[in-house]
């Protein structure tokens, strides 16, 4: 077999790091997981995973994006293996293989490949699913039976415990900041219950949605940043 890299998109999350790991457990290779963000950092350390990057390389699989601008770099000879419905035509058109099926999660995807296959995946893999899964459905507030049905599947016998201790530790790293951050909350839309915060971190902006959001029973939450504005919505915009 050529050697191959499985590569996750920029700014690697759970679910692109998940397809990476499916690959090298199945195929062997080389691993380039581009600037992972702090969930996936989280895994990486509890999986105590190594990359192994390398140019020697002559087939790169992409996973978990459909876009050009998403990529690290540009390969030359390169397979997509994505589940959003977003595209980038020119991306697919110069693809050699696509993968793709329109799913809440890419490790959906992977997992029945895997099945059909009749391939038993290890423990780390299913729990590198069960945590992309995760995230990926808003902590499971957007799952449905079909993702919880999945989820029962990556556990394997694991408690979900162990799944939020890799997605929430660290979100917090200054509990005083994060306070003041609390502090300029207000609500500006009593009907949509439009909730406006300042966030000095991203991590508490997320920590916020991920916990207070329901609580408060917000509709909205817009969150000032240093960078610009973040809007999280429950339901659609209209």
């Amino acid at each position: 077999m050529k050697p191959l890299l499985h590569m996750t998109h920029k700014k690697a999350d759970p679910d692109s790091f998940a397809g990476v790991l499916w690959g090298l457990r199945i195929f062997g290779g080389y691993s380039l997981i581009d600037t992972p963000d702090l969930p996936t950092r989280n895994l990486i350390e509890f999986l105590k995973f190594k990359g192994n990057f390398s140019w020697n390389h002559k087939l790169v699989i992409v996973y978990d994006t459909s876009r050009y601008s998403a990529l690290p770099f540009k390969p030359d000879r390169f397979i997509v293996v994505d589940h959003h419905d977003s595209i980038d035509e020119k991306l697919l058109l110069e693809a050699e293989k696509v993968i793709k099926k329109p799913r809440a999660s890419l490790s959906m995807n992977l997992y029945d490949i895997s099945r059909e296959c009749g391939v038993s995946l290890p423990e780390d893999v299913l729990f590198s699913f069960a945590v992309a899964l995760t995230i990926d459905t808003a902590l499971l507030r957007t799952a449905r039976s079909e993702e919880l049905e999945y989820l029962s599947y990556f556990l394997n016998g694991r408690r979900m415990e162990d799944v939020y201790k890799v997605i929430l530790k660290g979100k917090i790293k200054d509990l005083g900041k994060f306070i003041e951050d609390l502090k300029s909350l207000e609500i500006i839309d009593e009907r949509r219950k439009i909730c406006f915060l300042s966030f000095s971190e991203d991590d508490h902006f997320f920590f916020f949605v991920d916990t207070f959001m329901y609580s408060l029973d917000c509709e909205i939450v817009v969150g000032k940043m240093s960078w610009g504005t973040w809007i999280y919505s429950i339901k659609e915009l209209t």
